[in-house]
């Protein structure tokens, strides 16, 4: 069964964050969006990959770097079942 994660994190230094994902998944969506963080507002990412289970190691670590690189107190990972196909 395929997986649907999400990482949601602050919008800062995207040429780096997408080197840390290109380095784990060949294909992925961003997604630019706002956020409110603490009561603050701010810019956000959205970035969705569609991938198995087993690849949850892998996305587990892209979120700690990312929430590295940005300074972060924390980033949000949500994880969903789906089906998916290309057509």
């Amino acid at each position: 069964m395929k997986k649907l994660y999400r990482i949601y994190t602050e919008h800062k230094k995207l040429p780096i964050i997408k080197s840390i994902v290109n380095r784990h998944f060949k294909g992925y969506t961003i997604i630019k969006t706002f956020g409110i963080w603490q009561g603050i507002p701010e810019k956000s990412l959205i970035i969705e990959l569609i991938a198995t289970a087993r690849d949850i190691k892998k996305v587990k670590s892209i979120s700690k770097e990312i929430k590295s690189f940005n300074n972060q107190q924390a980033v949000l990972l949500t994880t969903r079942n789906i089906k998916s196909q290309l057509i």
